[in-house]
């Protein structure tokens, strides 16, 4: 298996898994779950000092240059070759070469775009766990009675009760 196979194969169907079980609506629960085995997978040490998630940047930022730089030579370089380009044979390879890198680069830019996508759902989502926690916690706690209801410019006295504003048109009409 070559590095585009391995590429195809193994680092391109992580991100876009975890990005559907991050992204699905599903009870609390099941996305605590999620969380927690993303951020185990993401957070997987490599020599003590990088994670998973860095190094997978890095390895499909390469990928990504790399046929950026391969598809920029091979359509630069086609004027020249157009010209020569009088045997069928000659014509389909130069067309295969063509067609193999910018299907390379296609698959490069899905990938490392994937891992971007990724780090940083995983974080929004991480973020909104934490501020529904916390607004369940604030929920279940009661107010204190004994607080006084305060504005701008003091404590309001007199609260008017909430006005039904149906039945206000009914007795305007």
């Amino acid at each position: 298996m070559g590095a585009w196979g391995l590429i195809v194969d193994a680092v391109l169907p992580v991100p876009i898994v975890f990005i559907c079980l991050l992204l699905a609506p599903a009870p609390r629960w099941f996305t605590r779950g999620t969380l927690r085995i993303t951020e185990r997978t993401l957070g997987l040490e490599f020599f003590h000092t990088f994670k998973l998630l860095h190094v997978m940047l890095v390895i499909s930022g390469l990928a990504f240059l790399s046929s950026c730089r391969t598809t920029a030579a091979l359509y630069s370089s086609s004027a020249k070759e157009d010209a020569m380009m009088n045997v069928p044979n000659m014509l389909s390879a130069s067309l295969g070469r063509r067609w193999r890198a910018e299907r390379n680069f296609w698959l490069s830019a899905l990938t490392f775009f994937s891992w971007c996508v990724l780090a940083r759902l995983y974080v929004v989502v991480r973020r909104l766990a934490q501020l529904n926690d916390r607004i369940e916690e604030l929920q279940a706690k009661p107010l204190p009675e004994d607080i006084p209801l305060q504005s701008p410019t003091g404590p309001i006295k007199d609260v008017p009760e909430p006005v039904d504003v149906v039945e206000e048109l009914k007795k305007a009409k």
